[in-house]
């Protein structure tokens, strides 16, 4: 059987995911993911001189590596939610970590804060079942969304045990080996190139490109953002370009706010709001998210 791989390095996503492909006339290729969490640059193939890494050296060889390989968020779960989409994660509301969760389960909230996806917007195992793809997800460590889900709509198989440097590297049948490419990736580029090696239809609403399609032109640049992160709200931006990054940060709000950690009312307190700087503006006003730092980067990678 053919087969493709793709290995990526990035903050908080799936440990392993397959496609592998269902009876039909032409044979699909088989799609593996090779996904780690929390981890550094420090392959070999990347120039680390230090720490030996000679099997992901010779998958790197196989393949084609991404040097500029962006998440769109900051969080985990925002990030897997996305690539799991195909879009931005503030595109459906699924930027906040850990939505879904419904932590306020037999409470007054009960329900509240679970995001339903839209009509016609299928996360990518889905989709590939409904067209004959049988998947499986060998790692569950964290394979967790914002949005509301089922296991059982994902995968055709998926065990409780889990499976095994910020750079993405795609490899199999007609991908370039050992080639490294400098251009802008994001994560969100996952699911669409993914479903170009299996020969499957792109959503509509996807917002990533296949990195390996013919017509694909080279991104001027690269969006993400964080928000709310556990029970810290928080309002981050970035764009990078091919030369520098521009990012916004905005003030924290109130974690007394959030219905679904009213279970959690009497062990974490709100945090108190600090006097007012000016007589004339109330306490309220100055706990106003509003821009607070400004980065621009530029001349250099960041």
């Amino acid at each position: 059987m053919r087969g493709a791989w793709i290995s990526l390095a990035a903050a908080g996503v799936l440990n392993a995911v397959a496609c592998l492909p269902a009876a039909a006339t032409e044979p699909r290729p088989n799609v593996l993911w090779i996904y780690l969490e929390d981890v550094s640059g420090w392959f070999s193939c990347c120039g680390e001189r230090l720490i030996e890494t000679p099997n992901i050296d010779r998958l790197a060889s196989r393949g084609t590596r991404f040097t500029r390989f962006y998440t769109s968020a900051g969080v985990c779960s925002a990030t897997r939610s996305a690539v799991m989409l195909g879009a931005m994660q503030t595109t459906h509301g699924v930027h906040h970590h850990r939505s879904s969760r419904n932590n306020a389960q037999g409470t007054k909230h009960d329900g509240i804060g679970m995001i339903h996806l839209p009509e016609g917007v299928v996360p990518l195992p889905q989709w590939c079942r409904q067209h004959g793809v049988w998947t499986f997800n060998e790692g569950r460590g964290k394979d967790d969304f914002n949005f509301v889900f089922s296991h059982d709509d994902f995968y055709d198989y998926c065990p409780a045990g889990q499976g095994w440097g910020p750079e993405l590297t795609v490899g199999g049948p007609g991908i370039p080996q050992g080639a490294v490419r400098d251009d802008l990736a994001s994560s969100i580029d996952i699911a669409p190139t993914t479903l170009g090696i299996l020969g499957l239809p792109a959503q509509k609403h996807f917002e990533g490109r296949d990195l390996f399609a013919a017509e694909a032109k080279p991104r001027e640049f690269v969006v993400a953002a964080r928000d709310r992160c556990d029970y810290t709200i928080e309002k981050i931006r970035a764009i990078v370009t091919t030369t520098g990054l521009i990012q916004v940060l905005y003030e924290w709000g109130d974690t007394s706010v959030n219905p679904e950690y009213e279970h959690l009312r009497g062990v974490i307190e709100p945090k108190p709001k600090a006097p007012a700087k000016n007589p004339r503006v109330t306490n309220a006003e100055n706990g106003r998210r509003r821009p607070n730092i400004l980065f621009i980067l530029t001349d250099d990678q960041p």
